[in-house]
This record gives structure tokens, sequence and C-alpha cells, in this order.
């Protein structure tokens, strides 16, 4: 993920809920990014599932992680 081609441009990532919640914790992990203070339960956590569809866009500032809105599956 950080390895993406320009960070300039928005790139999609497409996964299964439990590897794209792997991604996301891992990547915030690095970037030292408090992922507690979201309201949003991640596959890892417990028995919920990432609907399909569903997942979350990562905001960076200079390639790192500052911030995570969940989105939805319509």
């Amino acid at each position: 993920v950080r390895a993406l081609p320009d960070a300039r441009r928005t790139a999609v990532v497409c996964a299964e809920g439990i590897v794209l919640a792997a991604l996301l914790v891992a990547v915030a992990a690095r970037d030292d990014h408090d992922l507690s203070a979201y309201e949003f339960t991640l596959p890892l956590e417990g028995p919920q599932v990432l609907p399909p569809g569903g997942g979350w866009v990562l905001h960076r500032d200079d390639g790192r992680l500052v911030d995570v809105k969940a989105i939805a599956p319509r």
C-alpha cells in the first residue's frame, strides 16, 4: 500500500474484508496512528464482518496515515 505509484493520485485496493482490515492495521501501526479513536469495528476485533462493498478511505499527508473514513456499501 505504501508503494503505490503516486501519492498525489487516488488508488483503490480491493480484497476480502479480513485482508483489508489487516492492511489498515499494518499501515496504522507503521505510522503510529491510533485506530481506537474511530467509531468502526475492524473484522479482526470481533464477529462483525465487513460487508461486500464496504471499506475505508485512507487519508495520507507526506506518505503518512492521518485519517480514516469508513465507507458503507450501496
